[in-house]
Parts: structure tokens; C-alpha cells; sequence
């Protein structure tokens, strides 16, 4: 027998930006019909019609509107469907369940649920062609990635959509890395907000008796980064006159080499206020070679491994150069 629970929607609460995975609601049986508070919530389905379009012959200048035309068939055989539907499970003469087509797209690549990139030709429900790449739930539409990685990722995911070849994109991954050292400091910045409590165990990082650049364990990267900020200022003696980075406010943040004061990362507020002593000390013992492989390389390292290509170096690369010479 099934068992069904049904639970009215207590509160919503608007989060912010949250660095987290989205789940969607899953359904073991089928059809996938799901309600909340009388509202369907609706989910999206991508398809290939790729191999249908080969078997039939069609070619490939002609497969946009093959396309367009077996949407349109599936969308008005579904919305006969529905109505019989609505009387068969839910005994109802008044359907509201509608499914309509959304976009053509020439190429697409998905990371994960809710992650994902388009490369869009044609808007079916504005009946016209597109010519736009549509990035959803990835790093380079985060408001916390870093300014030129953020630059540099939606070129790489431009090039993967474009079927640019793998040696072209390998290339351009190189040449990012090989010349991070060049980049400034505040364009491998990581964009966030800092809190000083930690919101899952209540834990305060910046206690009265805070010994200077010490944070207990368990802080946040950003959180000790700002705390070393504040503690900056105690030791230049700035305090009358610079304001303190404060809990809640937003930040930039960097990992530093061996510096003489141990600080593992720096906060900026990047608003023109920061004074040019703290300035100074990320301009000189800024980590770019770590800001690269912890914040870019980790996601690029994701797309290689969808598509199952081999993450390119340095030493592979002149391997091929000199083979690629004799």
C-alpha cells in the first residue's frame, strides 16, 4: 500500500548566496507529479535528437528544424495527455498540468543537477532563432569567483560548447597558469562574506582575549583572513583611522606564502579604505600559484573529468612539442 505525507509550507527565507548543493525532488514512481500548497512544481527535461535524426538521414544543416518539429509533436501529444491524466489520478475535469517547449541548443554540458551550460540556437517559446550561451548554477556566474578566473572559465566553457579541440583548450589552460604570477592580486581574489560565530556549532573566532594572529581551529579560511586583517591594523597602529572589517560584511581574500607574521591568508574590503601597509603585505606574500590550484585548477579538473579528458601540464606538453619536431 503507499504511504503519502503531506506537510504545509511553514515559512520561506531568502538565504542569500549560498555555496551549496541543490537537490531537486525525486520521484520513484512515475509519472513525476508533485505538488506544493496546490502549486505543481514543474521540472525541466533535456533530450538529444541526435541519433533519431541519423537514423532517419537527416542532415546536419537541416537537423534545427527537424528538431523543431519532433518538439512541437511531443509537447501537443503531452498536452492531449494531461487532461486524461488529471481525470485519471486526481479525478479532476479541470487540468492545469501543461508542458511547453523551451530551447534548441547546438551543444550543452552538465556538471551536475541545476549546473550546467547552453549553447542556444533557437528560443522555442519566442518562436525565433538564438544565437547565446546560457551558464546556470556554474563557478563563472558566481558573484564570489575570483575576477579573472571567472573571465578565463567562461572563455574555457565557450570553447567546450564551440567544439573547439581539446588541444586549443589544453593550450589556453596552460598559458593561464604559466602566467598567474603576472596577474594582480585583487584579480585572484576570492569575493565573499565573512562571520566571525560559527553558525552550525555557535563557536565565536574573535573572543576579547584573542591572542593577535591566532584563530582557533575550526575557522572559516575567510573568517581567520579577516580576523589577520583586523589584527594588521592593531599592529600599524591604524585603528583610529581605518575601520576594522566587521562580521557579516563582504570581503576579498587571498592564501599568502611564509610571511614574518604566520597569517596563512589576508582579507582586503576592497573599497579603496584599506591602507597601503596591509596592501603592501599582499602584493608581496599573495599565494597566486595556490589561489590557482585551489579556486580554477579544482574546477577545471571537474570538466576534464566529464568530458574524460586528461588534465594538461606543463612537462606533457613539451613531451608533444619535441615528438611533434623530429
Amino acid at each position: 500500500m503507499n504511504e503519502y505525507n503531506i506537510s504545509e509550507i511553514e515559512s520561506i527565507e531568502c538565504l542569500d548566496e549560498q555555496d551549496l548543493d541543490v537537490y531537486d525532488i525525486g520521484m520513484v514512481d512515475t509519472p513525476h507529479t508533485f505538488f506544493a500548497n496546490d502549486i505543481l512544481v514543474h521540472n525541466s527535461l533535456y533530450i538529444s535528437v541526435n541519433e533519431m535524426a541519423d537514423m532517419e538521414g537527416i542532415k546536419e544543416e537541416d537537423k534545427q528544424e527537424y528538431t523543431k518539429k519532433i518538439c512541437q509533436e511531443v509537447v501537443d501529444k503531452l498536452n492531449v495527455f494531461y487532461p486524461v491524466l488529471s481525470k485519471t489520478m486526481f479525478n479532476s475535469d479541470n487540468n492545469k498540468i501543461k508542458i511547453a517547449s523551451d530551447t534548441i541548443n547546438r551543444t550543452a554540458l552538465w556538471k551536475k543537477k541545476k549546473a550546467y551550460a547552453l549553447n542556444q540556437v533557437h528560443d522555442m517559446g519566442k518562436g525565433k532563432d538564438v544565437n547565446k550561451i546560457k551558464i546556470v548554477g556554474l563557478s563563472s556566474v558566481r558573484s564570489d569567483f575570483p575576477t579573472k578566473f571567472k573571465e578565463f572559465l567562461e572563455k574555457f566553457l565557450k570553447d567546450i560548447l564551440y567544439k573547439v579541440g581539446k588541444a586549443e583548450i589544453d593550450k589556453t589552460v596552460l598559458e593561464v597558469k604559466n602566467k598567474i604570477e603576472s596577474y594582480d592580486a585583487l584579480e585572484v581574489a576570492k569575493n565573499t562574506s565573512v562571520r566571525f560565530v560559527s553558525e552550525k556549532k555557535g563557536i565565536n573566532f574573535n573572543p576579547k582575549n584573542r591572542e593577535r594572529f591566532q584563530v582557533a581551529k575550526g575557522a572559516t579560511a575567510q573568517c581567520k583572513a579577516a580576523l589577520m586583517y583586523n589584527d594588521l591594523l592593531k599592529h600599524f597602529k591604524l585603528t583610529n583611522t581605518v575601520e576594522p572589517i566587521f562580521t557579516g560584511q563582504k570581503i576579498k581574500y587571498l592564501y599568502l606564502v611564509d610571511n614574518p607574521y604566520g597569517m596563512d591568508a589576508l582579507a582586503l574590503k576592497g573599497d579603496d579604505t584599506d591602507p597601503e601597509e596591509i596592501i603592501e603585505i599582499v602584493k608581496t606574500y599573495c599565494d597566486k600559484k595556490r589561489m590557482y590550484t585551489a579556486v580554477l585548477e579544482k574546477k577545471l579538473l571537474d570538466f576534464y573529468k566529464i568530458l574524460g579528458w586528461e588534465m594538461p601540464s606543463n612537462e606533457t606538453a613539451k613531451v608533444r612539442k619535441f615528438f611533434k619536431s623530429i
